[in-house]
């Protein structure tokens, strides 16, 4: 210690001496974790939470592994950088139908970055079940496949195709005459000649439309030709009628009706319905006052009541048809005496008698003859 000076002296500088601290850091890239100063010799120890570290792309998952460099005693200001294990990251992927809740492959593990013809896809194609109105064809994944990136659930996505169905066109008879496939919905056309059907006897057929109604496609179909008859008109054929029979005759007084016949020379099975009636030169005679008419082939019969009050001799009677000339006959009308003179008196009927009797004794004689020359020859003959 300095004092007055009594003679020569030396004084010798002392010194307090102090340990040096230096500045420690501990870092996880640029974050800075725990900074603080260690005295020189010591080794500084970190007392923070563990240091993590995350991948933005989700590729790698990390793991602390240490410092870079390795801790040591402290020598001067050092800086301490967080190392990683770094591993890739494996994400599930799952294939679902059109629902999105059928699995159809479960979920399996790939790697961060697995390229999409790597990842593997259900074995069997999907299907959907048809509809009324569609089929359906499987078109692919939605969203379409991609590198793996993170987890992933496809869906199955369909193309839906209108349903097509044969639509027949025929004729009356069964005849084919279009077939096509029409799709579902759509109205079907027939594209080919108009149908025809040919005419017979009786009537011309022209084509009206088809049967069904032609619909919207639903299902197979069938339609057919319908036709609209159109009766044929002929030119009417005129009847010719004639009478048959033996000459008309009525007698005064007998009662008997007189029955005239008329035949039509074609088709006579129509005569009846063609009959129009029956008249004198006196006007038109009444049915079922002087006459009846039946069927077979036109069967007149007059009535007594009627002869009755004609007069005796020829009366001209006319029978007219709708589609034919009228036929004329003569009626002989014929007085009760007139038919009695001809019959024969009771001695004109004795005369008869004698001729019958030797009429019949003149062919037994002649029948005795002829019985023995028969004989005669035969006894010849032996």
């Amino acid at each position: 210690e300095i004092s007055a000076v009594t003679g020569e002296a030396t004084y010798t500088a002392q010194f307090t001496s102090t340990v040096n601290e230096y500045t420690i850091k501990f870092v996880n890239g640029d974050d800075v974790l725990q900074s603080s100063d260690v005295a020189y010799g010591e080794t500084p120890v970190y007392n923070g939470e563990t240091p993590s570290k995350t991948d933005p792309t989700g590729q790698y998952s990390y793991t602390f592994s240490g410092w870079d460099p390795e801790i040591s005693a402290v020598t001067g200001e050092a800086t301490y950088t967080a190392q990683f294990d770094e591993t890739v990251n494996q994400y599930e992927v799952t294939f679902y139908d059109e629902d999105g809740k059928t699995v159809l492959l479960e979920a399996a593990p790939y790697n961060y970055g697995t390229k999409p013809g790597d990842i593997k896809t259900p074995e069997k194609t999907p299907t959907k079940k048809d509809d009324e109105k569609y089929t359906y064809e499987f078109e692919g994944w939605d969203p379409e496949l991609s590198e793996v990136t993170g987890d992933a659930n496809y869906t199955a996505k369909y193309k839906a195709v209108l349903k097509e169905f044969t639509i027949k066109f025929v004729n009356e008879d069964g005849t084919e005459l279009q077939s096509t496939k029409v799709a579902y919905g759509t109205k079907p056309t027939y594209t080919g000649t108009t149908p025809t059907k040919a005419a017979d006897d009786k009537y011309t057929y022209e084509f009206e439309s088809w049967t069904p109604a032609i619909a919207d496609v639903t299902a197979d179909a069938t339609y057919t030709a319908k036709y609209k008859a159109t009766e044929i008109k002929k030119d009417p054929v005129k009847g010719v009628y004639k009478y048959i029979g033996e000459a008309a005759k009525y007698t005064k007084g007998s009662k008997k009706a007189v029955t005239i016949i008329f035949k039509r020379t074609e088709n006579d099975e129509i005569t009846f319905d063609m009959f129009a009636g029956v008249k004198t030169a006196k006007g038109n005679l009444v049915s079922g006052t002087h006459y009846t008419a039946k069927k077979g082939s036109v069967e007149i019969t007059l009535l007594p009541e009627y002869l009755e009050t004609l007069e005796v001799g020829k009366t001209a009677i006319t029978v007219s048809f709708q589609d034919g000339d009228p036929v004329t006959i003569e009626l002989e009308v014929v007085a009760a005496q007139q038919q009695a003179d001809t019959n024969p008196t009771t001695g004109d009927t004795m005369n008869m008698n004698y001729i019958w009797i030797i009429c019949v004794i003149g062919a037994a004689a002649l029948a005795i003859v002829l019985f023995v020359q028969i004989r005669r020859r035969r006894e010849e003959e032996f």
